[in-house]
């Protein structure tokens, strides 16, 4: 927690004579939304302070190797995710693995069903986990929580309170702002100290 806490205080006040983590991060996300037509697209673009992403990558060759993989698994049209440009013949569709929703040949509710089993997928893929252990006071315990592979927040908790439910359990948590730094050390810890994971029910 205590790295955690000069993580957040490094990137908010930015001290002159302290270079950790003095850097710049790009990251990318993975967004979903309705076009005209009503069908649901896929796009990567630069991480967005107020739209939640459906993934995160570190680089953008991760985001377009995921993207492409899910194309095809769930047989999305790749002119639909921005995989191929609007002014040129289907590819996928030529060679029948898209359905023809970039040509309306497939109605937006039955896209949008594949799509929408894509993005489940995606969501089951991000573990939601809180790292429980002693509080400062014999009569706290110290929770971190992830959710949905992200970090949330951090705080401290009553000895007596059961840890399984996300909402409850927010009440005596602070939410943070995240980074790659934050998300590191806790997937880490989580590796070397299983005992003190705690699965949790969004």
């Amino acid at each position: 927690m205590a790295f955690i806490l000069e993580s957040i205080e490094i990137k908010k006040l930015w001290p002159e004579q302290n270079r950790s983590q003095k850097r710049f991060e790009q990251v990318y996300g993975l967004y979903s939304f309705e076009d005209s037509k009503g069908y649901l697209r896929l796009c990567i673009e630069k991480k967005k302070k107020n739209i939640k992403p459906l993934y995160t990558f570190n680089l953008l060759v991760e985001g377009y190797h995921l993207l492409h993989k899910l194309v095809d698994e769930y047989q999305l049209c790749p002119k639909l995710c921005f995989l191929q440009s609007s002014n040129i013949i289907c590819q996928s569709f030529a060679e029948e693995k898209c359905k023809g929703a970039c040509e309306q040949k497939e109605s937006a509710s039955e896209y949008n069903k594949r799509v929408m089993k894509c993005i489940d997928y995606l969501e089951g893929q991000l573990p939601t986990f809180a790292l429980v252990d002693d509080g400062l006071q014999k009569d706290q315990q110290s929770c971190i929580l992830i959710e949905k592979g992200k970090f949330y927040g951090m705080g401290y908790l009553p000895s007596e309170i059961d840890v399984y439910q996300i909402d409850d359990l927010k009440n005596y948590l602070t939410p943070y702002a995240e980074n790659d730094y934050i998300r590191g050390i806790v997937f880490q810890h989580a590796e070397r100290y299983p005992y003190k994971v705690n699965e949790l029910m969004c």
